[in-house]
């Protein structure tokens, strides 16, 4: 594997966020002092002082607070709630109930941990965590509790998808806090934390509940960093709780030099998973430098490979990753981080999981934070689910990088794919070509510029546009129903208040329920392929605690439909030649070699012309195609082959010549051929295959013994010495073949089909129909027997000979080399004009891998050939 490093420029941009106007909220809403709030972060990047002295805390409102990551949100909420939890009444009890709402128990297990670690006397019995509940809560005496963590689920009692109702136990809980702050008059602050990962539990149906809460609710903070469209509705519904007053308070975006921790990018091409070779060092990479190691990963399933390796039936075989985590110098305890686990993140130990992209901080030094984002093949899937904890676009990237809080030898890995397309930047002063300039410094980013492969530019603040003019295009595709419903209510007959309800989501329901997963679907650079956001934000500065610092990448090697061959020459020639590629390396294996390369040491990618974008080598049957050329000028330049591959003579212009399906089978039976021969004349023979490489001879062996054995049985000769081949209904009718030859034949190609590399993805069309065939059944079945044969042997002929149509009479007396005699054929049957001799074909063995690959031989004494190809029935079926 070749792992380059190229450290790159950035620019000095402002950051781009999401910013509230007061103009969002101007139709229906008392903005206070008709604008927004900014504040300025302090020397040290935190805003928790300067805030409060913002904030009326008894003041009847809605406070939204848009800070940056890492400027103390948390910090923030607790000095907030401190004041909140000293103010008593002259009885003595306290005046406020303080709910904190956030998305996930991990933050409020947070929360928990500061509150009680404060300096306010906040003690322990003082706060209720809902994950307490159970059959035996008291509720009565519960709901005195000042301080109550819950999720935001839970508050607006969302029942998920499974569900119909909340449990019982968490409404009676609720319903609980709110009678006695109603019969106490308590007044109730709810801090709304992380919003932005909240989105998705508000529907209509369930801010019902929180009306409930109308009469007692004082003041709703509402807290992130990454606000949305979505959250902007979400803050309308919450200021009707607050007689629709609202206050909006923004903190700059600020880089602190000494917060700011190196970013290395990691492009990753393929699958990613717990035996990957570059993610596995890249991990060892960070281990050997004794780092402490956290692991965020898209994937619940990669994450658990991670830790325990691949389970296998009641044990888990060990990773590569596993290995090296396990083993680790320092002895570290891992701690699986998931949904399923329900382990929360702890700084004390080596976390790998899911579900630490928000809400936790990561400050010890020493530290290297690996974030795993979803590998290529997941932006094919219509599914977006299959982008993991990343599905929700480019915030998650800006929340998952700002886990990291303190730059003391720490530094972050991003490992992802390359991005198809790379964002344009109509922001720099110097233009597209100056960002294009900057990017270009990777090889694998300046194939996207030659190619011109560029997504559009959009502010962030732009984002109401671009969803306006959707919810226009949605509305007019049903324009006509608009119509003819409107028509017939105003006109006809007005529609009964009885009726089922009728109505198409406004804008302001399509934006808070669906306007998120619109522009992270549809946009790059909000998130519709997160690798070329992250590309984009990384090199225009946009992390407020990280600063790019390399970019870590596989060569790269774009090829172009005309010049394959040519290309890969050009690069085994400078790259790859030597003895170890010489003639002491068999041809199957140096294919194997160069596709290694091609697929895993580099990054290679095809572009068909005509195209407009490119697949990756292991997706391109040209490109293995071109393999096979360039192995056999490599080890069989014969004189005619290479004036096909250099039609114009010398060799330097190389054209993609390819081998056909038939000459690839030719040549394994050429391989076959060659072998038994050298068995008759007593050669030196290699026996020592793998066992794949035994059974995958020994299936080739199999063929050439049935094409054998078709030529004698179904050539037959005329008396004038023309030679002719029946037709199918001809062979059947006259059973020159039994029912286990048959059988055999097809169990040859449905193993061949399924097995040889180069026909299970296509890349030479091999009887595709094969692959669902069930062979046992086909023994009591004659009619299917008869038709599946009837195709295999078509094709077969097509493989061994060239024929055309005669006009010989069907009465006409034919003889085959068994020297059975027929006539009175039912069809005409083919004239053979050309036999095509695999015998002495100057071919490829690509069956099988020979350590003495001059006599291309191996283990005949592991296979019983039968001494006659009659006789092939009795070897029997796979």
């Amino acid at each position: 594997m070749s792992i380059k490093t190229t450290p790159v420029k950035k620019a000095t941009l402002p950051i781009e966020y999401k910013m509230l106007s007061a103009e969002d909220f101007e139709k229906d809403y008392l903005v206070k002092d008709n604008k927004t709030t900014y504040i300025e972060p302090n020397p040290s990047g935190y805003i928790s002082d300067t805030l409060i002295g913002e904030v009326d805390l008894y003041e009847r409102n809605t406070v939204a607070i848009n800070c940056g990551v890492g400027q103390g949100k948390s910090t923030t909420c607790i000095n907030l709630a401190k004041q909140y939890y000293a103010k008593v009444d002259e009885n003595g009890e306290r005046e406020f109930t303080i709910v904190f709402a956030t998305p996930y128990i991990s933050i409020l297990n947070q929360y928990h941990r500061l509150l009680v670690e404060s300096d306010s006397g906040i003690s322990d019995s003082d706060i209720y965590l809902y994950t307490s509940i159970d059959e035996t809560s008291d509720f009565r005496k519960i709901a005195k509790t000042p301080i109550h963590l819950i999720t935001i689920n839970s508050l607006l009692g969302n029942y998920g998808e499974e569900a119909f109702l909340q449990a019982k136990l968490k409404r009676s809980y609720l319903d609980n806090i709110i009678f006695h702050c109603e019969r106490k008059k308590k007044k109730v602050i709810f801090f709304f934390d992380e919003i932005h990962e909240g989105v998705r539990s508000f529907k209509q149906r369930f801010i019902w509940n929180l009306w409930k809460w109308q009469e007692v609710i004082s003041k709703i903070f509402v807290l992130s960093a990454t606000f949305s469209e979505s959250a902007k509705i979400i803050l309308k519904y919450l200021a009707d709780l607050t007689d629709d007053r609202i206050q909006l308070v923004e903190s700059r975006r600020v880089r602190i030099s000494q917060k700011l921790v190196p970013l290395n990018i990691c492009l990753i091409n393929g699958s990613y998973h717990a035996n990957n070779e570059e993610i596995a060092n890249i991990i060892q990479q960070e281990v050997d430098k004794g780092k402490r190691i956290h692991i965020l990963s898209y994937s619940e399933n990669l994450a658990s490979e991670m830790v325990l390796g691949i389970k296998n039936n009641n044990t888990y075989d060990p990773t590569s990753v596993s290995k090296i985590l396990k083993n680790n110098p320092s002895h570290e305890e891992l701690r699986l981080c998931t949904g399923e686990t329900g382990v929360s993140f702890d700084e004390q130990f080596w976390n790998i999981g899911t579900n630490f992209k928000t809400g936790i901080n990561i400050t010890r030094a020493n530290t290297s934070f690996i974030i795993i984002l979803p590998h290529m093949r997941s932006y094919d899937s219509k599914n977006r689910d299959s982008m993991g904890i990343f599905t929700e676009g480019s915030n998650t990237i800006i929340q998952a990088i700002a886990r990291m809080r303190t730059a003391i030898n720490n530094e972050i890995l991003l490992i992802m794919p390359p991005p198809k397309r790379l964002i344009q930047n109509e922001r720099l002063s110097g233009g597209l070509s100056d960002y294009l300039k900057r990017v270009s410094v990777v090889p694998v980013l300046r194939q996207l510029k030659l190619f011109k492969e560029s997504a559009k530019y959009h502010n962030i603040n732009s984002q109401l546009k671009l969803l306006e003019r959707f919810d226009a295009q949605r509305r007019s595709v049903i324009s006509k129903g608009f119509s003819n419903f409107n028509f017939r209510s105003m006109y006809i007959k007005k529609r009964s208040e009885t009726k089922p309800k009728l109505d198409y989501p406004d804008l302001q329901e399509f934006v808070m329920e669906d306007g998120d997963r619109y522009l992270y679907s549809s946009f790059e650079i909000f998130g519709s392929n997160l690798s070329a956001y992250a590309i984009w934000a990384a090199f225009n500065n946009q992390f407020e605690n990280a600063t790019l610092q390399n970019v870590l990448y596989k060569d790269k090697v774009i090829l172009k439909e005309g010049g394959i061959v040519q290309k890969i020459l050009e690069i085994f020639n400078s790259q790859l030649s030597g003895d170890s590629h010489s003639g002491f390396t068999s041809e199957k294996k140096l294919f194997e070699i160069l596709y290694a390369y091609f697929t895993e040491a580099i990054a290679t990618e095809v572009k068909k012309n005509g195209k407009k974008h490119y697949i990756t080598a292991a997706k391109s049957p040209e490109f293995k195609k071109a393999l096979i050329t360039v192995v056999k000028l490599i080890k069989r330049p014969t004189e005619r082959f290479r004036s096909q591959v250099y039609p114009s003579g010398g060799t330097q212009n190389a054209i993609d010549y390819f081998i056909d399906r038939n000459t690839y089978i030719l040549a394994a039976l050429n391989s076959v051929q060659n072998d038994l021969l050298l068995v008759g004349e007593n050669h030196v023979i290699d026996h020592h295959l793998s066992d794949n490489d035994q059974l995958f001879l020994n299936q080739y062996r199999k063929l050439y013994l049935f094409a054998e054995l078709y030529k004698k049985n179904a050539v037959f000769t005329s008396t004038n010495g023309k030679r002719y081949i029946l037709k199918k209904n001809d062979i059947l009718e006259k059973e020159l073949f039994s029912v286990e030859q048959q059988l055999y034949f097809l169990d040859i190609l449905k193993y061949l089909r399924e097995n040889d590399f180069f026909f299970r993805d296509d890349t030479f069309s091999f009887f595709q129909w094969t692959s669902g065939l069930d062979i046992p059944t086909l023994r009591t079945s004659e009619v299917d027997l008869k038709k599946y044969f009837g195709k295999a042997i078509d094709t077969l002929r097509d493989i061994l000979f060239t024929t055309k149509p005669t006009t010989l009479s069907e009465r006409t007396l034919l003889t085959n080399t068994n020297n059975i005699e027929i006539t009175n054929l039912k069809s005409k049957p083919y004239e053979i004009t050309k036999e095509h001799d695999y015998i002495n074909i100057s071919a490829l063995n690509l069956v099988y891998n020979s350590s003495i690959p001059f006599i291309e031989s191996t283990a005949y004494n592991h296979f019983e050939f039968p001494e006659n190809p009659n006789d092939c029935e009795t070897i029997g079926t796979l």
